[in-house]
C-alpha cells in the first residue's frame, strides 16, 4: 500500500513560515482596509464625525478591537448605524463621483437602509415579498400609491418599497405625479428644476428628467416646477408616452399622486397605471371612503393589489 506523501510545507519549514507570515500580513491589510472603509462610510453618511472616527482609530490601536465595536462602546453610533454602513459597503448605495468611498447621507425616512433590522424595515420587506409572490409581474410595472389626502406615510412607504425592490436587483423608478403638492424632492433632499411638468410640456426629454438616487438601481422623477393645468398634462398623450418608456426601462414603477378626494388629478394617474396600492390610516380612514375608492378604481379598470395600514 502506497503511503501518503508529506505536504511540501512540512518538509520545508522556512517556506511554511514565510507563507504564514504573508497570509498574516494579507489578513491584517484586509482588516485595515475594511476598517478604513467603515469609518469613511460612517462619516459620509453623517453618522459619525471625523474627530470621533479618529478617536476610535486611536483606541483600536490600543485595544485591537474592531472599529464598529469601539464606536458602539463610545456611543458614537447605534447598532443600526453600523448595519446601514455595512450595507453601503456591499453596494446598496451609489458612490459619489470622484471617490468610491464616499456616499450621500441616507434620508431619515429610508428605514430599509438606515435601520435594516428595525420592525418597520422588516414590514417593508414583507410587503415587497407578498407583492412579488402573489402578483403578476405585469401588475407591478406601474403601481399607483393612493391615499386619502396628503400623507407622509404614503411617500415613505413608496420610497422604502422602491429601495427594497432595488435591493433585489430590480430596476425601480419613482415618479412624483402630484403636480400640485409634490413631495418626492423633499424626501431625498434634492432640487426639482426639471421633472414631470417639463417633460409633459415638451421642455425636457425622458433622460433629462430621470435621475439616479443614492440607492443603487433606484431612479427618481420629481414633479418639476408647479403646474397650473395638472389634469390636462396628466391626461395627455405625453404622459402615456412617459409611462410606456418607464415600463420598458424599469422592472417596477411607483406613481405618487394626489390623494382620493375632491381633486380629481389622481384619477388620471390611476387610470393609466397597472395597479393600485391603497394606504389607510388607523382611526382615520372611513369604510364608506374605502368603498367609494374601490368603486372608482373598478370603473377605471385599475387592479387593487391590497391595502396597507399606516399607523
Amino acid at each position: 500500500m502506497n503511503s501518503l506523501a508529506p505536504h511540501p510545507l512540512l518538509t520545508e519549514p522556512h517556506k511554511a513560515r514565510e507563507t504564514l507570515e504573508r497570509r498574516l500580513k494579507d489578513d491584517q491589510l484586509a482588516a485595515r482596509q475594511r476598517v478604513r472603509r467603515l469609518g469613511e462610510t460612517l462619516i459620509a453618511m453623517g453618522l459619525i464625525t471625523r474627530r470621533e472616527a479618529e478617536k476610535v482609530a486611536r483606541l483600536q490601536i490600543k485595544t485591537n478591537k474592531p472599529f464598529g465595536r469601539i464606536a458602539l462602546e463610545q456611543r458614537f453610533v447605534k447598532p443600526d448605524d453600523i448595519q446601514a454602513a455595512i450595507g453601503v459597503q456591499f453596494g446598496m448605495l451609489r458612490a459619489l463621483p470622484g471617490d468610491g468611498n464616499q456616499v450621500p447621507k441616507i434620508p431619515e425616512g429610508l428605514v430599509v437602509l438606515r435601520q435594516p433590522h428595525a420592525d418597520v424595515a422588516e414590514q417593508m420587506r414583507l410587503i415587497r415579498t407578498r407583492l412579488i409572490t402573489s402578483c403578476n409581474p405585469a401588475d407591478l410595472k406601474a403601481i399607483s400609491m393612493i391615499d386619502f389626502g396628503t400623507s407622509t406615510a404614503t411617500l415613505s412607504l413608496a420610497c422604502n418599497l422602491a429601495a427594497a425592490f432595488a435591493q433585489l436587483h430590480r430596476r425601480v423608478l419613482i415618479i412624483d405625479c402630484n403636480l400640485r403638492q409634490p413631495s418626492l424632492h423633499h424626501f431625498f433632499d434634492m432640487g426639482r428644476d426639471r421633472g414631470l411638468m417639463e417633460y409633459l410640456t415638451g421642455r425636457a426629454r425622458f433622460d433629462d428628467v430621470t435621475v439616479p438616487s443614492l440607492v443603487t438601481r433606484l431612479d427618481l422623477l420629481t414633479a418639476g416646477h408647479r403646474a397650473y393645468n395638472p389634469q390636462i398634462l396628466l391626461g395627455s398623450d405625453s404622459f402615456d408616452s412617459l409611462l410606456k418608456r418607464a415600463r420598458r426601462d424599469y422592472d417596477v414603477v411607483f406613481l405618487l399622486s394626489s390623494g382620493f378626494g375632491p381633486v380629481a388629478d389622481g384619477q388620471f394617474v390611476w387610470q393609466k397605471s397597472d395597479s393600485a396600492l391603497i394606504v389607510t390610516h388607523k382611526h382615520k380612514t372611513r369604510e364608506p371612503d374605502l368603498k367609494q375608492l374601490s368603486a372608482v378604481l373598478y370603473d377605471l379598470d385599475t387592479k387593487i393589489l391590497g391595502a396597507v395600514l399606516a399607523r
